[in-house]
């Protein structure tokens, strides 16, 4: 996607906390509303790819880590605990990929150093959301190639 996209009206955060952008969440923490930007949408999908990682392979219970604490009924508190999440995303993140994804993590990293560079602090999100969009899925064509050669 090319240019600035953005919602005209968006006054209130559709979707799921749990999966919500850094920038959604901090706004809706201090003002209750922001400019939607695909950037977001691209973020939010990196959460439910981070989630899918961790929560969802057949498993005992004790096993799997559960990201609920992303969301709880506190915004402030969804906001901290998923930017400390990102911010030491090897123990916090990559460590507890579950056995099925562990062949995810290096596409996992690429996504957290486009979205967030080296460091993975949490930055503002750009105006323009292209390039962004252009190197993750680089990253992902990437991956898949990897995969197919090892078929």
């Amino acid at each position: 996607m090319k240019g600035i996209v953005a919602l005209e009206d968006d006054r209130f955060l559709p979707g799921t906390m749990k999966f919500m952008a850094l920038e959604r969440l901090k706004h809706a923490r201090n003002t209750g509303n922001t400019t939607s930007r695909t950037c977001h949408d691209l973020e939010s999908f990196f959460y439910v790819f981070i989630v899918g990682c961790i929560e969802y392979e057949d498993v005992s219970a004790d096993e799997v880590d559960d990201l609920n604490y992303w969301c709880t009924n506190h915004v402030k508190r969804n906001f901290k605990s998923k930017r400390y999440h990102v911010e030491h995303f090897d123990t916090e993140i990559l460590d507890k990929f579950t056995t099925s994804f562990k062949g995810l993590k290096e596409v996992a990293g690429k996504m957290r150093q486009i979205l967030y560079h080296d460091d993975g602090r949490y930055i503002e999100t750009p105006v323009d959301c292209g390039p962004l969009n252009g190197r993750i899925i680089k990253a992902l064509d990437i991956t898949l190639e990897d995969f197919r050669d090892k078929i």
